[in-house]
C-alpha cells in the first residue's frame, strides 16, 4: 500500500516462508551425508593396531625360529609350515580388524548423520509452524482492522443520515 507492505502481503510472505520450511522438513534423507560424520582418526587407530599386530607376530616368529634352531630344524619344511601359518593367521586377524574398524566407523557415522537429519527436519517443521502462526496472526489482525474500519464507516454513515434527517426536519418546522 501507500505506507509500505500491506498486512495481506505480509501474511502471504509468512505463508510462503512457512510452506518452504514445511517442504524442507519433509525432505528425503541423503545417505551420502554419512561421510561428513566419519571419524577422521579411525585410520590412525587401525594403523596403530595393525602395527602392534605386526610387532606381536615378529615376536612369535622369533619364538618359532628359536625353537626350530634349538631343534636343528631351522629352514626345514616343518619350520616353513609354521612360518606360513603365522603369516596366514596374521593376515586374517589384520583383515578382520580393518573391516571391523571401518564397519564401526560407518555405523556410528550413519547414526550421527540420521540423528542430525531428523533434528534438522524437526527444526524446519517447527519454524514452518511458527511462521504459519505469525502469518495467521497478521491476517487476523488485518481482518480485525478491516472490520473496525467497516464498522466505523457504517456508524459514520448512520450519523450522517441522522444529521441530515435532523436538518431536514428543521426546514419543515
Amino acid at each position: 500500500g501507500k505506507y509500505g507492505t500491506s498486512a495481506t502481503e505480509k501474511a502471504s510472505t509468512y505463508g510462503d516462508l512457512a510452506a518452504q520450511y514445511a517442504k524442507d522438513g519433509a525432505g528425503k534423507y541423503d545417505p551420502t551425508s554419512v561421510t561428513n560424520y566419519m571419524n577422521p582418526y579411525q585410520k590412525d587407530v587401525t594403523d596403530a593396531a595393525i602395527a602392534e599386530m605386526n610387532r606381536q607376530a615378529q615376536i612369535q616368529q622369533q619364538g618359532v625360529s628359536s625353537a626350530a634352531t634349538k631343534a636343528g630344524a631351522f629352514g626345514g619344511s616343518r619350520f616353513g609350515v609354521q612360518q606360513a601359518e603365522l603369516g596366514r593367521n596374521l593376515a586374517e586377524v589384520q583383515s578382520k580388524k580393518i573391516f571391523e574398524d571401518y564397519y564401526n566407523n560407518y555405523a556410528q557415522a550413519q547414526k550421527a548423520s540420521m540423528d542430525a537429519w531428523g533434528q534438522q527436519q524437526q527444526r524446519s517443521q517447527a519454524a514452518g509452524n511458527l511462521l504459519l502462526g505469525v502469518g495467521n496472526s497478521v491476517a487476523n489482525t488485518n481482518i480485525a482492522a478491516g472490520n473496525m474500519g467497516l464498522n466505523a464507516a457504517t456508524q459514520g454513515g448512520q450519523l450522517q443520515g441522522t444529521s441530515a434527517a435532523g436538518i431536514a426536519s428543521l426546514g419543515t418546522a
